[in-house]
């Protein structure tokens, strides 16, 4: 294929930043649990930052008037605003005559095609953005989002002077599970405020999940159950209720630097409300890209272009993501640890 041939290709419609952007929005390989569960509300902005509006109040009680008198007055909320910038996360590959020549298209049996080899370099960088939204989603759920290098990006309960709550399921023969399992849900309804949820999420790592299905109180209510869901029988990983509470086992992990990192830290829980209207937003900002640029952001972002130096041609796929998971109430973000006693 002449270079000319190749830049004609490049020209067309398919190939275009929007018609690659829009294709990997549309069609995402969504196998994270956080990502899929929907937590997040999204939202598109068109900066590269954000302020979040920490505002301190509370809706009370109106009191009393006398009907020709005056009103009560509303209280005003106080205001902080907190300005974050969303992180940008950039990778590219590149497509070059040795990914062409000699290889065979194993779904059509025929030589490889530039198109076909373009798209099998789109769908790992798109696998690694799905990764990096999963990877940010688990840490803002743990009150603090930062990069897979442990640099901060913002310390939730820092930015809204909020401090987390722990508590602790004693698996053990004294403890009482039921009544912590309430005392959790009702904690989380205190920090809700005004906002109101659905039902109350745990997410589990194994170990608390496992050490949860030994208890005896969990064991001895569901081991004569004959109909309905039954975690001891049944693969219920996804879910089952307990006490107004939903929870979850994932088993997720992503290798951070060498290091395998569960999203869940082993041994724990983290503890959260469903179904809320706006305690959970997830921003994204525009791509580094002219074409991009005070436009609003979308998920991801999927590009390409001709380069050619020292004689040797290729084509750069280049993939871009700015997201930015944000808890506007950290303190309904709560740990949950066990023990044995």
């Amino acid at each position: 294929m002449s270079i000319e041939n190749v830049i004609t290709l490049l020209q067309n419609d398919k190939f275009s930043a929007a018609t690659l952007t829009e294709a990997v929005n549309r069609n995402p390989k969504v196998w994270r649990k956080l990502k899929s569960m929907g937590l997040f509300n999204k939202e598109g902005i068109n900066t590269t930052s954000v302020v979040l509006d920490v505002s301190e109040g509370e809706i009370s009680v109106m009191p009393q008037t006398s009907r020709g008198g005056p009103s009560s007055t509303q209280k005003p909320r106080s205001h902080k605003a907190v300005t974050v910038t969303l992180p940008n996360f950039k990778r590219k590959d590149y497509v070059t005559a040795q990914d062409l020549q000699n290889v065979v298209d194993t779904s059509t049996r025929s030589l490889e095609n530039l198109e076909s080899a373009i798209a099998k370099k789109a769908r790992p960088l798109n696998d690694t953005m799905e990764l990096t939204h999963e990877f940010l989603i688990s840490k803002a759920l743990q009150g603090k989002v930062v990069d897979a290098d442990g640099n901060e990006i913002v310390d939730l309960f820092k930015a809204f002077g909020k401090t987390q709550k722990t508590v602790d399921f004693n698996f053990g023969a004294n403890g009482d599970v039921i009544g912590t399992a309430d005392a959790l849900d009702t904690a989380i309804d205190i920090a809700l405020g005004d906002e109101t949820k659905d039902a109350t999420l745990v997410l589990c790592s194994p170990e608390f999940w496992t050490a949860m299905l030994k208890n005896k109180t969990i064991f001895d209510l569901y081991k004569n159950r004959e109909t309905g869901p039954n975690p001891l029988i049944n693969d219920l990983r996804d879910g089952f209720e307990f006490q107004n509470l939903v929870f979850v086992k994932y088993a997720g992990s992503v290798t951070v630097n060498g290091t395998k990192v569960p999203f869940i830290p082993a041994g724990e829980a983290i503890a959260l409300p469903l179904g809320t209207r706006n305690t959970f937003k997830m921003y994204f900002a525009p791509a580094d890209l002219l074409e991009f640029a005070n436009e609003e952001g979308k998920e991801k972002y999927l590009t390409q272009s001709y380069e050619k130096q020292d004689g040797e041609d290729k084509v750069v796929v280049r993939a871009e993501t700015n997201p930015l998971p944000i808890c506007n109430k950290p303190d309904v973000l709560i740990r949950v640890t066990k023990s044995n006693s």
